[in-house]
């Protein structure tokens, strides 16, 4: 009768009166594929940008984004840098979470070793927007390697392999400010290689070739329990942002009606049927 219930913010017109259906469909929890308008870096690597990373290829040595200094840079050494993909549509606030797929296609080891997630909430997001981490909840590779999760960080140990993909989910906290940027901060530190100090796990320079960066996003499992209110964030900062205390920002997610609107559902609907009671009576009076 009503289509299965794929009802979401309609308004039925009874008797004047205009009741807000907040139905949430079956499938409306399912995860949405962010877009990126654009991606920039604080270093890229000749053709290596990280503009080739949201292109949509997932294989191939060509591209994706890259940090190892070229032939006559004044610096030689890898260094941590920050690459930010801009949103072409902001997330808007509310209990989320996050599933990261970073495609890895180059080989010889060309790997994130140690790195960081966070976002921006600034409506012009730039490399020096305030940065806010995400709360990684969990990571995995078809390589088997093991990751160490600290707030939004990780570091990957183990086996490496010529195409690996990182699936890394994170959770962001209910309320504040719709998410506008992601950061993905490469962090160089001799106590995790020190040899290289990474970020990547390539042996020689510490480099790593990011193929490919997707993320999809669905409302956060506190935002579909009533009365739930999610984690409380995590301490904001990384490689490329200024920093930010908490967790002020997510997705938009689909709540769960109040009782208040479920009175005012039940009246509409009693409401209609009345008035489907009367017409019916007035056609049988006039036959």
């Amino acid at each position: 009768m009503f289509g299965g219930l794929n009802l979401n913010l309609r308004r039925v017109s009874v008797a004047g009166l205009s009741v807000a259906l907040m139905l949430t469909a079956a499938g409306a929890a399912g995860a949405a594929s962010l877009v990126f308008s654009a991606a920039t870096a604080t270093y890229e690597q000749g053709d290596f940008t990280a503009a080739n990373s949201i292109n949509g290829v997932t294989a191939g040595t060509d591209h994706g984004w890259a940090i190892a200094r070229l032939a006559g840079d004044p610096a030689t050494d890898t260094r941590s840098e920050t690459a930010l993909f801009t949103l072409a549509a902001p997330l808007a606030a509310g209990s989320t979470d996050l599933t990261f797929t970073l495609t890895q296609a180059f080989g010889s080891q060309h790997e994130l070793g140690y790195f960081s997630l966070g976002y921006a909430t600034t409506a012009a997001p730039s490399l020096l927007s305030p940065e806010t981490f995400f709360n990684v909840t969990a990571a995995s590779a078809p390589s088997h390697a093991a990751f160490s999760i600290t707030g939004g960080t990780l570091e990957v140990y183990g086996p490496t392999s010529t195409f690996d993909v990182y699936t890394i989910t994170a959770h962001v906290n209910g309320g504040g400010l719709p998410i506008t940027a992601i950061f993905l901060n490469a962090i160089n530190a001799p106590a995790y290689n020190p040899l290289t100090g990474g970020p990547g796990r390539q042996p020689l320079n510490g480099n790593f070739v990011l193929t490919e960066f997707e993320v999809d996003a669905k409302p956060g499992v506190d935002a579909l329990a009533p009365g739930g209110t999610g984690d409380p964030g995590g301490a904001g900062g990384g490689a490329g942002g200024a920093g930010g205390a908490g967790d002020p920002g997510g997705a938009g997610a689909l709540g769960v009606p109040e009782p208040t609107t479920w009175a005012m559902l039940l009246t509409g609907f009693g409401g209609l049927g009345a008035m489907l009671r009367r017409a019916r009576r007035r056609r049988a009076a006039s036959a």
